[in-house]
């Protein structure tokens, strides 16, 4: 993955598609143990989250290229990998679609320091 820094500091990979179309959140999830929250949308992207406990905040920490809609997410057990389930379609409705997308599992590895 090639991953880039988008005007704000996040790291974008060049494949993620920064159109507002379909990029409300579909999916999120927590990683036990950890300060690490993922969530996904149709726009190309799982964006992987630090939860800061004692600000009560969160920051963007990076993109992980998908094509299609994240419309459901959850980490391993083990914390290194994350697991989206995508779509063509949004889970809860019809109004967009990726015709590039294939229904299925799609498999993330991550390095957790």
């Amino acid at each position: 993955m090639i991953l880039t820094f988008a005007e704000n500091g996040d790291h974008l990979p060049k494949s993620c598609n920064r159109s507002t179309t379909y990029s409300w959140v579909s999916s999120v999830t927590l990683c036990r143990g950890s300060d690490l929250a993922a969530s996904g949308a149709g726009n190309g992207c799982v964006r992987l989250w630090a939860l800061d406990s004692e600000s009560k905040g969160i920051r963007p920490l990076y993109d992980l290229p998908l094509v299609g809609f994240a419309n459901s997410l959850a980490f391993a057990k083990s914390g290194q990998l994350i697991i989206a389930g995508v779509g063509q379609e949004p889970r809860l409705g019809r109004w967009g679609r990726h015709p590039a997308a294939r229904n299925g599992v799609a498999i993330h590895r991550l390095k957790l320091s």
